[in-house]
C-alpha cells in the first residue's frame, strides 16, 4: 500500500519553482542545521538519479518519499542552501510532477445498472496507465498509484447524493494498474456516479501544490444506476408540449404518450394519463396540484408532470435541420403532499424539415431519456 501523506497547511509555502528554496518541514532543522551558507550544503550525488529513476519507472510514491527525505536532511535555515541545491530540488519536483502528468485514469469495468436492494453484479474498476506516445510503456498499467474514490451516499432523509457529496474512500492500483470498488447494494434508486481520481500528496508544500495542479482533471467517472421498485403506485402522467413557435400544442400531449409506453416496458403498472394542459400552461405548480387533487381524490398517489419546449432550430450547411428539445419534469407524491423529484433533460436530432427535426428530438427526450430518469429517481 502507498503511504498517503496528509496535505500541508496553507500559508507555509516557501517556494514554488526551481528558483526558490525548499520550505522547512520540521522544527529545529535537519542534521546540517548548524552549517552556514558558505559551506554550501549539497545533496548526495545519488539523490537526483535515484529520484529521477523512480519517477521514470512509475514508482512515483517512492520518488516522493525520497524527495521528502532529502528535504528533511537539509538545513532548516533555507538561506544556507546553494543555488545548485535549489535548482536540483526544482528539477526533481519537475521530474515527479511530469511523471504524474503522464498518467491517465480510465474506466476498466462499468457494471450494468441494478435495482434497489440488489448489489451490482461487478465491481466498479479503473486502470491507471501512462499516456505518452513516446514511452514504450504507454498504455501499460502502473501499479502502486493512490486513488481517491467518491461514491454515492444515501442520507437518512431518503435522498441519494452524487459523487461530489458522497462517501470518500481510498484505493491503490495493483500489479496490472487496476483498482476496483464494490459498493453495498443501493438501499434505494439512484442516478449518480463513482469517481476515481489520482491522490498523490506530499508533506513538502511546494511539491504538494504542484501535485495538486498536475492531478486536476485526472479522474474517471463511472455511472452508478439503480432502478426503483416503486412501480405499482397509482400514477398519472401529464405533459404540455410547446411547438417551435412557443405555442402550446394542446391535446393529451405527445410527451405523455411517448413517455408512458417505455415506463410500462420498464415494469410500471397502474399508470395512465391525465389532461392538465391549461394548468401546466400557467407555469404554477400549485395550480396543477390543486386541480389534480380535485380530479383524482384518493385514486392516484403520484403525478408525473411537466413541459417540453423547443430550445433551438437551425438548418445546417448540408441542408438538414437540427433541433434541440428540453423536458422539465416533476413528480408529486400526494400521500406525502410534497414534490418527490424534479429534473430536466434534453436531446438533439436532425431532420429533412424543421418539423421533422423537432419531432425526432421530442421523441428522443420523451421516449428515451425521460423514462430512464424517472426509473432511476422515483
Amino acid at each position: 500500500m502507498i503511504r498517503i501523506l496528509p496535505l500541508a497547511c496553507a500559508g507555509i509555502l516557501l517556494f514554488s519553482s526551481c528558483a526558490t528554496a525548499p520550505a522547512a518541514t520540521k522544527s529545529g532543522g535537519g542534521k546540517n542545521a548548524g552549517k552556514s551558507a558558505a559551506q554550501e550544503i549539497a545533496l548526495p550525488t545519488s539523490t537526483e538519479p535515484s529520484i529521477a529513476g523512480k519517477a521514470a519507472s512509475g514508482d512515483i510514491a517512492g520518488a516522493i518519499d525520497e524527495y521528502e527525505a532529502a528535504v528533511l536532511a537539509l538545513p532548516a535555515d533555507y538561506a544556507a542552501l546553494s543555488a545548485t541545491v535549489v535548482e536540483t530540488l526544482g528539477r526533481l519536483r519537475d521530474r515527479i510532477v511530469g511523471a504524474v502528468s503522464a498518467l491517465a485514469v480510465e474506466p476498466a469495468v462499468t457494471p450494468d445498472p441494478t435495482v434497489t436492494g440488489k448489489p451490482f453484479k461487478k465491481p466498479f474498476a479503473v486502470k491507471v496507465s501512462r499516456v505518452s506516445s513516446d514511452d514504450v510503456s504507454a498504455g501499460i498499467g502502473v501499479s502502486g498509484v493512490p486513488l481517491r474514490i467518491l461514491a454515492p451516499a444515501f442520507p437518512a432523509d431518503g435522498s441519494a447524493t452524487g459523487s461530489a457529496a458522497g462517501s470518500v474512500l481510498e484505493a491503490t492500483t495493483g500489479d496490472d494498474g487496476t483498482a476496483s470498488f464494490a459498493p453495498d447494494a443501493p438501499p434505494r434508486s439512484a442516478e449518480a456516479s463513482v469517481r476515481f481520481s489520482l491522490a498523490y500528496t506530499s508533506s513538502d508544500p511546494a511539491l504538494n501544490a504542484a501535485l495538486e495542479a498536475a492531478q486536476t482533471g485526472k479522474f474517471a467517472e463511472l455511472p452508478y444506476l439503480a432502478g426503483t421498485l416503486n412501480k405499482s403506485i397509482p400514477t398519472s402522467i401529464s405533459f404540455l408540449d410547446f411547438d417551435q413557435n412557443g405555442k402550446a400544442m394542446g391535446g393529451m400531449g405527445v410527451t405523455s404518450t411517448a413517455c408512458l409506453k417505455p415506463l410500462v416496458k420498464l415494469g410500471f403498472t397502474r399508470i395512465g394519463m391525465a389532461d392538465f394542459q391549461s394548468q401546466l400552461a400557467s407555469g404554477d405548480d400549485k395550480t396543477v396540484i390543486t386541480a389534480a387533487k380535485k380530479l383524482f381524490g384518493s385514486a392516484v398517489d403520484r403525478l408525473i408532470y411537466g413541459t417540453t419546449r423547443v430550445v433551438s432550430v437551425s438548418q445546417g450547411d448540408d441542408g438538414l435541420w437540427n433541433a434541440t428539445v428540453e423536458a422539465n419534469a416533476s413528480v408529486w407524491n400526494f400521500k406525502a403532499d410534497e414534490k418527490a423529484w424534479s429534473g430536466s433533460c434534453a436531446a438533439s436530432a436532425q431532420g429533412k424539415t424543421a418539423a421533422a427535426a423537432v419531432a425526432a428530438a421530442r421523441d428522443a427526450v420523451a421516449a428515451g431519456i425521460l423514462p430512464l430518469k424517472l426509473y432511476y429517481n422515483l
